[in-house]
């Protein structure tokens, strides 16, 4: 029916000419349409017309019912502008224009090239084959059937199959949210689920238009006006919907290793955080400490050249709903293990290493120059209006300014909270003799929240570790406990009522000994010089975690002795687990994503 009204409202819309708002602000144009639809011009900053069109519609505004609605839409729209390029109507073609579109999480992007006497012939073209498309069903099965494939592409491919394991490992329960081909439920999407979220999403006030050209406003107004201006104003305002979407944070750190046609070795860190929407300042301090982080000069920096780092580079995602931060290194094959465990280590302690006045004054500089060389290049218009439908039209025309007000408290409440000690994700990308080289089956293994599942198993009387599966367990745990430093690990023996009552270790006695916490809670336990197995089993493993590194204020352990009816229940209950704490307390959903508790009501 959206159709039939445009025709309609055509007849009005010279009334609706004088109504268009107009602001002119550090070189560039803010347009605000009647009808919702609001543009950003940057005049004389591209010699052609650079024109994309921002749809808020991503695949975060579906629902389990539309899975991939908004990714199937845009390669509708795209077939369709396609095709009506290849056949040269009014002197569009692909000749004269370069076309190209997108879907992300957040929107949906569609971008055009010409120039400049074929500006409105393009924003005619965008009226027409995006905001007024027309589609039947069977447009829809056929791009599912595509989308379909494209799933089969990207899990036959390793590497875009390991991107897609860190969005689940980053994201958790929230991950399909960001999944936009729609994943499994893709295939449950129908062709009217996909026209309601047509209607509800392809609409003028979910729209920015960001341009760069050599026209003057005036012009482009007017183009404007007779094009996108005479659409309809929807009921719906998908802002409403928008400011509700909050992912919940990482709790576990996990790593995996990716064989990949790679030169040397490549190591990728990933944190999860806030997003613009909920918090404004958080984007201007991932941005920062990207900046301190990148420092040729630093600390970090240079002793890793002299180990032989090729590269140690931190990229920053502002995104509205979620950022991301990722860290890329590319250390010596020769000095893998050791270069690996001094960037997690110095990452642990950030606030001291890097975060201070010194280091964020340079970053500020550097920043500053980054900043105005984009602000006065053609994609400029481009970042004000990613941000524009989640933010307003001035957050990123006032990034630099707020980079420049932040101080380094700021900073160090930001790292404390989401970089030091935090969960994260780590890929390790090696070719297949690089990957035997490094031995990483043992000293890089794959590790995530699983290990929580952990189960050691004994032979009966017996409270040593034995077998090649007990000790890659052993392995694990301890690799995972270095890559989690916030977690409390509670190791929990267990004996069944038919074995011994008494073992001995002078070693695990020892240990005992040298924690005061023990001796003050169990003194009678030295007095003794024997452990209970199902206590001899846990402390055994309690003492080679602490011999290799692991704080003794992280490690705690319980033991259980228990009945049986059989030899099968018996051998059931001779085993140690392992439970695991988080140390901090945990932040709240609210101020995780605001920075500040929650209001009281």
């Amino acid at each position: 029916m959206k159709w039939i009204y445009f025709l309609f409202i055509m007849s009005f819309c010279v009334a609706t000419f004088a109504q268009r708002e107009t602001i002119k602000r550090e070189g560039f144009s803010y347009i605000k349409l009647p009808n919702g639809v609001n543009a950003v011009y940057a005049e004389g900053k591209s010699s052609n017309m650079q024109i994309t069109l921002l749809l808020r519609c991503g695949s975060l505004m579906e629902t389990d019912t539309n899975r991939g609605a908004a990714y199937i839409l845009q390669n509708i729209a795209a077939q369709k502008i396609a095709a009506r390029l290849s056949k040269n109507i009014q002197g569009l073609s692909f000749q004269t224009i370069n076309f190209s579109a997108y879907t992300t999480t957040e929107q949906t992007v569609f971008q055009f090239t010409s120039s400049a006497a074929q500006l409105q012939q393009v924003l005619k073209l965008i009226a027409d084959s995006v905001f007024m498309m027309k589609f039947t069903a069977a447009d829809v099965l056929k791009v599912k059937e595509d989308i379909a494939q494209e799933q089969k592409i990207i899990a036959a491919d390793p590497e875009k199959a390991m991107q897609k394991l860190m969005t689940e490992r980053l994201f958790r329960f929230d991950a399909h949210r960001l999944n936009i081909t729609g994943g499994e439920k893709l295939a449950k999407t129908t062709p009217v689920a996909v026209d309601s979220f047509f209607n509800r999403y392809y609409i003028t006030n979910s729209a920015v238009i960001a341009i760069a050209g050599n026209i003057s406003t005036n012009i482009l107004s007017d183009a404007l006006d007779k094009t996108i201006g005479i659409l309809p104003t929807p009921d719906f305002n998908s802002e409403a919907i928008v400011k509700l979407f909050t992912f919940r944070p990482m709790v576990y750190s996990s790593q995996y290793t990716q064989k990949s046609a790679v030169d040397s070795p490549e190591l990728q860190l990933c944190w999860q955080l806030p997003g613009l929407n909920s918090n404004i300042s958080a984007g201007h301090l991932g941005y920062l400490l990207s900046a301190i982080i990148n420092d040729k000069a630093n600390y970090i920096q240079t002793k890793l050249r002299k180990m032989g780092c090729q590269k140690f580079e931190a990229q920053f995602e502002a995104n509205n709903f979620y950022s991301i931060l990722k860290i890329v290194a590319k250390p010596s094959v020769g000095r893998f293990h050791e270069t690996n465990q001094f960037i997690q280590s110095e990452l642990n302690r950030i606030n001291n290493v890097l975060v201070n006045e010194t280091m964020m004054n340079a970053a500020k500089i550097r920043f500053k120059e980054e900043y105005f060389n984009l602000m006065n290049s053609a994609s400029a218009p481009f970042w004000i209006a990613k941000y524009w439908p989640f933010t307003n039209e001035d957050y990123f025309q006032n990034l630099g300014d707020s980079i420049l007000n932040t101080d380094v408290s700021q900073l160090k409440k930001y790292t404390a909270e989401y970089i030091k000690e935090s969960p994260h994700f780590a890929v390790l990308f090696v070719n297949e003799d690089q990957y035997s080289a490094l031995k990483l089956d043992s000293l890089f293994p794959d590790l995530d929240e699983t290990i929580n599942e952990t189960v050691f198993t004994y032979r009966q009387n017996i409270t040593d570790l034995e077998g090649k599966d007990n000790l890659d367990k052993r392995n694990k745990l301890l690799n995972w406990a270095k890559i989690n430093p916030d977690i409390l690990l509670q190791l929990n023996g267990f004996a069944d009522e038919g074995e011994f009552n008494k073992t001995y270790d002078d070693s695990v006695l020892a240990f005992i000994d040298s924690i005061p916490t023990f001796r003050k809670t169990n003194p009678d336990l030295l007095k003794k010089g024997y452990l209970r197995p199902e206590m001899m089993r846990a402390m055994k493993i309690l003492k080679y975690l602490s011999d290799n590194g692991i704080s003794m204020e992280r490690l705690t352990g319980t033991s259980m002795r228990a009945s049986s009816k059989n030899k099968k229940e018996a051998q059931a209950n001779m085993k140690c687990s392992v439970s695991l704490n988080k140390l901090r307390e945990k932040t709240s959903l609210y101020e995780y994503h605001y920075g500040v508790p929650k209001p009281k009501e």
